[in-house]
Order: structure tokens, then C-alpha cells, then sequence
């Protein structure tokens, strides 16, 4: 909570540039057995300010956007942030992998198929 009682904002406030967060993504894609290469990080289609990461574990799909920070660079610091948070946490046994990738709102869909929403 804000010091007023209203929700606070959920905004990055660090000073991570572009090419660290990058760098932070190579790390997870390390720890999942991924290349580098493997994490596909573009322009989010619904936001120009947006960032997508885009990632295949197996035959399974995962993608998550940010476009709720004040600029690209702070979304993608966003998106690998979260990402290294979900697999400590899994390192750490606070959350399994289906827990923190396929749980309601969840970032998963098999490869080649497109995402349901839930009845």
C-alpha cells in the first residue's frame, strides 16, 4: 500500500538499460536449457511501448507481455525480472514450474495452438 492507504503503483524503478536486461534473460535461458537465441523478445503488437518474451520449453509455448511501465526498456527489465523470480522461486520450492507458468492467467499453450480463455 501507498503511504495515502490507496494500492501503490506496480512500476519497475530501477536503472537497468536495455542490454543488462537482455543479459539478465540469458541466465534463465541457461537454467531452462535454452539457448539465448530461443528467448524472442519484440515489440508487443497491442502497445507501442510494449514488450513480449517469447519462449518453447519442449512442445510448450510460453508468452508474457509488459506494457504497464514508463518505457520499453523498463517492460523488458520488467519481463526478465519476472522471469528469474519464477524459476528461483522453483529453485527454492516456493512454486512449481506449472504453478508459476500454468496456473489460471498463466503464460503456457501448446506449441501451434492458439490461447483459450477460461470459460
Amino acid at each position: 500500500m501507498a503511504k495515502n492507504g490507496e494500492l501503490a503503483e506496480n512500476k519497475y524503478t530501477g536503472d537497468m538499460t536495455r542490454k543488462e536486461a537482455v543479459a539478465k534473460l540469458g541466465r534463465p535461458a541457461t537454467r531452462m536449457g535454452l539457448k539465448r537465441s530461443a528467448l524472442k523478445v519484440r515489440r508487443a503488437a497491442e502497445s507501442a511501448e510494449g514488450v513480449t518474451l517469447a519462449f518453447a520449453v519442449d512442445d510448450v509455448e510460453f508468452v508474457r507481455t509488459c506494457s504497464s511501465q514508463a518505457s520499453a526498456d523498463a517492460d523488458l527489465a520488467c519481463l526478465a525480472s519476472w522471469l528469474e523470480d519464477h524459476l528461483r522461486n522453483g529453485d527454492r520450492g516456493i512454486e512449481s514450474f506449472h504453478d508459476a507458468f500454468f496456473a489460471e492467467g498463466g503464460h503456457a499453450r501448446a506449441k501451434g495452438h492458439e490461447r483459450r480463455s477460461n470459460p
